[in-house]
This record gives C-alpha cells, structure tokens and sequence, in this order.
C-alpha cells in the first residue's frame, strides 16, 4: 500500500509540471547541458534573460518559433522571442547563438529590428538576410 501511496504522490506531481517532457529537453539538448551559462534550471523551462536580468521562464513567457527547414545552424531547434513591458524591445534567442541574445529593436508598427534580423510580430515571423527562416506555429501550442 505505501509503495502505491508513493507512486501515486509522485505520479500527481509530476502531471502538474506545466511542461511536457519534450519540451524541457529543447533547452537542455539545445545547451549541452541542465543549466545555462548563468546558472538557469534549463530543465524546468528557464533560461537567462540579459534584457530582464532574471532567469525567466522561456517556454512559458516567450514565444517559440520553428525553423522554416533544419540546417546545421539550427540543427531543427526552435529560436524564441521575448518582449519588454512596452513591447519597444524584443529579445532574441538563436539556437547557434548560445549564452547569448539579440535585442532587436522596435522599428514601425509591429517590426523589430537589428543589423540583418527582422521580426514581424504580426505575422510571427523572423527574418535572417530577408529570408523567412522561424516561424510561430499554432498547432504547437497547448
């Protein structure tokens, strides 16, 4: 009885984690290893965010975006974008660019720029060298 009590504690536990086990293995898989250069749970979900200053919940806050195609640069991971408070300033995390992010800058209406990236919030997409390389896909949200 107590070994069914035990299992079924844990069992309840861990159906209540937010994220599904695919999904906290991007981060960890992506980086090589359970936490970030700054010391993020990359196996709960968290990475380092330089514009908060703050280990922050990337799959949950952020929005992920598909590679349009695998390559070698994104080896078929996901680039996610975080927003400031007043939307003037994404952040932007590439798969090949590790311990490291993007800020791109709000331009006009819903574009985000900086040197050879442009996000268009509207139509979720990022831009590389005017090539749509990610992409926010729906049927991959909850």
């Amino acid at each position: 009885m107590r070994r069914f009590t035990l299992f079924s504690a844990v069992f309840i536990f861990l159906s209540s984690c937010n994220l599904n086990t695919s999904e906290r293995d991007i981060l960890v898989k992506m980086y090589g290893s359970e936490q970030d250069a700054q010391g993020c749970n990359l196996v709960a979900g968290y990475l380092w965010s330089n514009m908060h200053h703050a280990c922050i919940p990337i799959l949950k806050d952020g929005i992920t975006l598909k590679p349009k195609t695998v390559n070698e640069e994104n080896q078929g991971y996901p680039a996610f974008i975080l927003f400031n408070k007043d939307k003037s300033v994404a952040e932007l995390f590439l798969p090949n660019k590790k311990n490291t992010s993007i800020y791109l800058n709000v331009s006009e209406g819903s574009l985000y720029l900086y040197e050879n990236y442009m996000y268009d919030d509207l139509q979720s997409k990022l831009y590389i060298d005017n090539f749509e390389v990610y992409a926010f896909d729906p049927k991959a949200e909850k």
